[in-house]
């Protein structure tokens, strides 16, 4: 999804409309070459058209603004009011074309479309570069309201914390088959196994801490963790894969925030993507 400021969009229509005006009462009244306080303003409309249709995605119209800006540049500028009237119809006109090819969203919630892959924090990002997409994805789909898919992306960053944590205590492959010895990567396997096999590693990492606060201080971590994981399994992870859950907005704001929360936590305890 790409972003636009609508209104200033709006301005930059209406700027070339006015210039359409001038140049063609210019003609009318029988002027040609172009003045150099007119060459200004009109390269101004046309490199600000360039920008903000490179922002959206209007190609065709880039180009033809790309072209006009270059040919108003040079000095001293052959341009005719007539030839300049032509090339900003050729854009209105193209504006047009470009915007029949493009589907429009309205953006309930700005301030998450702006966080783009800031949205659970930089410390989060770091940490787990993967995850960027699927940080991006959620804050989109929280800005418009497409609240299901915003749980669906959030849930993907936590399985990159759940595959980090894994990697963490030692688990690497989980058993699919005790008697034929089959094991799989965990980034294959489901969370029903994952959890099921990473509590004997979380054990040994506990067990194998000598100091008494310190253990006390990884056992309120990991098992808080492991508990929070069942959580989002339960409550939002296994709805949102198989179709059974509808979310609001409020819904998705507070995944959301358990998922920061759950993201962090693993940051602080030195958790980060394996790469």
């Amino acid at each position: 999804m790409k972003k636009f400021d609508l209104l200033n969009f709006a301005v930059l229509v209406g700027r070339i409309n006015h210039t359409l005006v001038l140049c063609r009462n210019k003609k009318d009244e029988g002027v040609t070459s172009v003045s150099d306080k007119d060459l200004e303003s009109y390269s101004a409309v046309a490199h600000d058209m360039s920008v903000i249709c490179s922002q959206i995605g209007f190609e065709d119209s880039k180009y033809k603004a790309d072209t006009l800006f270059t040919r108003l540049s040079y000095r001293p500028n052959p341009a005719h009011y007539s030839g300049v009237h032509i090339e900003m119809m050729h854009i209105h006109e193209s504006l047009i074309l470009d915007m029949r090819k493009h589907k429009f969203l309205q953006v309930e919630l700005p301030e998450y479309s702006d966080l783009g892959d800031g949205l659970l924090g930089v410390e989060v990002l770091g940490s787990f570069p993967s995850a960027k997409e699927d940080i991006i994805a959620a804050a989109h789909c929280l800005s418009v309201d497409l609240n299901v898919a915003a749980v669906f992306h959030l849930m993907h960053v936590v399985e990159w914390g759940i595959r980090a944590l894994c990697h963490h205590v030692g688990l690497a492959e989980v058993v699919t088959d005790v008697k034929r010895s089959k094991r799989l990567p965990i980034e294959y396997a489901q969370w029903e196994i994952i959890l099921k096999q990473i509590d004997d590693k979380v054990q040994a990492t506990v067990g194998a801490i000598v100091d008494r606060d310190d253990k006390q201080k990884a056992q309120r971590f990991y098992y808080s963790t492991l508990q929070e994981i069942e959580g989002f399994k339960e409550a939002w992870r296994n709805h949102v894969m198989h179709t059974r859950g509808e979310y609001t907005a409020e819904d998705a704001e507070a995944v959301k925030s358990h998922v920061e929360r759950f993201m962090k936590s693993l940051v602080k305890h030195g958790i980060s993507e394996v790469i």
